[in-house]
């Protein structure tokens, strides 16, 4: 039961309950950071770990499945050695992915519908398992070990009212599991943060007695809750961390105070979710590949004007949102530059920047038969998914290259989103209805090169990403981790494959020598030309002068002091630029993140045209 000042009440054993206040004193009013914890960023699907004085990150988890593109993060002792395991759960696709100190990886599916991952150890045994929390029903699952056929099912606390299909809903409801009165088996909770309240129930007792006590401090409100052994003494504490101000409050259960500390690991600025465990030291020697190994030279030996570049390099040291800037003259890598928290081994999820890279893809499925032409009509390769009689027979792969085939869409819109959450994302794009006759009209589309990825694999036979990695970044020697999928598995075909910066240079590179790497002509040459001229002119005339703007197949043109420009674009600034006058390659990532995408991008460009004009005029004497 809950008294009125907020102390939880639930039964305990006098010699433990002595021990609990005795151990109290412990940490009195230290503000000390945990022992051992981490932060993952789901944005960069990159888990930062930290044990006393020693700090760590790597990359993590395989990508996750539309529409939430999400994995969730959580840890346990899932082998009863002594040290806790990260783990991700996709709750789209259901999958749990648990990484092991040696590099191992488990993967299996546990779940039905939208549900919260937690892990416990439920029946004292020391070995931790899975469980899920399903906030719509109020109810926990537990396994058993990996064994799904011995599950617990145990409902209390509140319920909460989801769409499973709106991927931008807030959910307010967290499970959390912690042995917070020292018995051995971990108590299961739930905290409420929209109203800051947690409610606890014993985990072995199907119709558990519940408790619930609130949280008056402000903070709490909208915080993330956690359960861990902040001191390594064996007792669970009541944790919160605030996004904010990047700081975890605890307690200890029957004490109310609350006591916090700003963490040290990790830039405030990100957005993080806590994970806490105790990490086997293996865990702070995991390697971190940071990419193409560059030859570098000083900018001045490339002939560029170092005093303009450093000014250019200033404005870019003054973007609040800029992730990383890479500039390559002649080849060499000349500028490296990465910003709040970045780092070279930090993948970037390259939004529709993603779409170049398909466009090379195809022309490799052209080159190598998989495709017979760019006329070839969509309805050839899926002729079960449009109607003989419609005239979305005349739609072809080109169409799909230049964002002409004329289906109804509206980028970040109403229906983009009802088509990311359906369960067949190709069907659903197929099915809309034509505003345009094929070939007449642009209107830009992350559904169209969904159509091309689902055609890919198709044609292919395999998997879009393995087919990528035989073809291209096999021979360049680019590891993807992470290129997402839609709930029937095809890789995500316009956005949401990841990349480090070093590779999104190379990339660019290899299109400014027409294909070639290594010996290898990796690209057709005829193909990389074709594709990055501009076909459809989007050129406005503004009060200022005409603003030169186009596109290609996959590829954004513009023209900057005169000289053509083509351009990889992804949505919050995740450019690759090539120059080819100029012999010059400028990649970048940014954070122009806003609820409005639109108003996003349009900050992003402003700020992108400028510092690549910048660039320009250093090079351009």
């Amino acid at each position: 039961m809950s008294t009125g000042s907020g102390i939880v009440r639930i039964g305990m054993p006098v010699f433990l309950l002595a021990l609990v206040f005795g151990l109290s004193g412990c940490d009195g009013d230290e503000k000390v950071e945990p022992q051992s914890y981490g932060l993952f960023s789901v944005n960069h699907s990159h888990l930062f770990i930290q044990s006393g004085d020693q700090t760590h990150d790597f990359q993590f988890g395989q990508g996750a499945t539309m529409p939430l593109a999400v994995n969730l993060p959580f840890a346990g002792d899932f082998n009863g050695d002594g040290w806790d395991s990260p783990a991700l759960y996709d709750p789209v696709s259901h999958q749990v992915e648990i990484k092991e100190y040696d590099g191992s990886v488990t993967r299996f599916e546990f779940g039905t519908e939208l549900a919260l991952p937690v892990a416990g150890d439920w029946d004292g045994d020391g070995v931790d398992s899975v469980g899920l929390y399903y906030p719509e029903q109020g109810r926990f699952v537990l396994q058993s070990g990996h064994n799904e056929s011995e599950l617990l099912s145990v409902s209390f606390g509140p319920k909460a009212n989801l769409d499973a299909m709106n991927s931008d809903q807030d959910v307010s409801l967290f499970p959390v599991a912690g042995d917070f009165n020292m018995d051995g088996i971990d108590t299961l909770a739930v905290y409420d943060s929209e109203n800051a309240v947690w409610y606890l129930a014993m985990s072995n007792q199907t119709e558990p007695v519940v408790s619930s006590f609130s949280v008056d401090f402000p903070e709490a409100k909208g915080a993330m809750p956690f359960a861990s052994d902040w001191l390594g003494m064996g007792v669970d504490f009541f944790g919160l961390y605030n996004q904010d101000t990047h700081t975890v409050y605890r307690k200890r259960l029957f004490i109310d105070q609350w006591i916090g500390a700003e963490l040290s690991l990790g830039e405030k600025s990100w957005e993080w979710i806590p994970v806490f465990g105790k990490w086997h030291p293996d865990y702070f020697s995991i390697d971190n590949p940071t990419g193409h190994k560059w030859s570098t030279a000083e900018a001045k030996t490339q002939g560029v004007d170092e005093a303009k570049l450093d000014l250019a390099m200033e404005y870019a040291e003054d973007l609040p949102l800029l992730n990383s800037l890479l500039i390559v003259r002649n080849g060499k890598l000349v500028e490296e530059e990465y910003y709040h928290g970045h780092k070279a081994h930090i993948h970037h999820n390259l939004k529709s920047a993603s779409k170049s890279i398909l466009s090379a893809l195809i022309g490799n499925a052209l080159r190598d038969g998989y495709l017979e032409d760019v006329e070839q009509p969509v309805s050839s390769i899926f002729p079960e998914l449009i109607e003989e009689s419609s005239l979305k027979n005349d739609i072809n792969i080109m169409h799909l290259l230049t964002m002409t085939a004329g289906l109804a869409w509206e980028e970040n819109g109403p229906i983009d989103n009802e088509v990311s959450a359906t369960g067949n994302m190709l069907k659903a794009v197929l099915e809309q209805p034509l505003i345009s006759a094929p070939g007449e009209a642009f209107n830009y589309s992350s559904g169209l090169t969904h159509i091309a990825s689902c055609i890919l694999e198709q044609v292919s036979g395999g998997d879009t990403l393995a087919y990528a990695n035989n073809t291209l970044f096999n021979l360049l020697d680019i590891d993807i981790k992470i290129w997402n999928r839609d709930a029937t598995g095809c890789r995500v075909g316009g956005w949401d494959m990841w990349m480090l910066p070093r590779d999104m240079a190379f990339f660019g590179q290899l299109y400014l020598n027409s294909g070639r790497y290594n010996g290898n002509q990796v690209i057709a040459e005829e193909w990389v030309q074709a594709t990055t001229q501009t076909i459809i002119d989007l050129s406005t005339i503004t009060p200022e002068g005409q603003i030169k703007l186009g596109y290609g197949a996959w590829w954004w043109t513009t023209e900057i002091n005169g000289m053509h420009v083509y351009s990889a674009r992804g949505a919050g600034g995740q450019d690759i630029h090539v120059i080819p006058d100029l012999q010059l390659v400028v990649a970048m990532t940014s954070n122009y993140w806003t609820d409005d995408e639109l108003l996003s991008d349009l900050h992003a460009d402003e700020a992108i045209i400028q510092l690549l004009t910048s660039i320009i005029n250093s090079v351009a004497m």
